[in-house]
């Protein structure tokens, strides 16, 4: 199996276990959503699928943005940074949302969503 087929069955498995639907490219988003500042929580906690939501998102090596659309429940992203630490945006709720996480000097290891009823 090539690299790329990996990294999708990857990518694909972790939209499963979250939830919601990414895409690699932010530009259908129209209006400007609320912007939403980013916190730090020392652990994270486990979080069933149990939202309507969608969230494009654009990543680069020490920032990933996501503009969200939720329906129902809430959600969140997270980042986690070279640094060892791993950033949650705060949950938010029904509408439209500009969330992200910067790492600053550091590199952005990985991210993903979570979402709760």
């Amino acid at each position: 199996m090539s690299a790329i087929k990996r990294m999708t069955s990857v990518l694909l498995l972790v939209l499963a276990v979250f939830g919601g639907v990414a895409t690699m490219n932010a530009a259908g988003a129209t209006a400007a959503p609320a912007a939403v500042p980013q916190v730090v929580q020392s652990t994270g906690d486990q979080v069933g699928i149990q939202a309507n939501w969608r969230c494009d998102w654009t990543a680069t090596a020490r920032r990933v943005d996501a503009y969200c659309t939720v329906v129902s429940g809430q959600v969140r992203l997270y980042g986690r940074c070279s640094n060892g630490g791993t950033y949650y945006t705060p949950w938010v709720g029904a509408g439209r949302w500009h969330l992200w996480v910067d790492c600053g000097g550091y590199y952005l290891n990985s991210f993903g969503f979570q979402s709760r009823g």
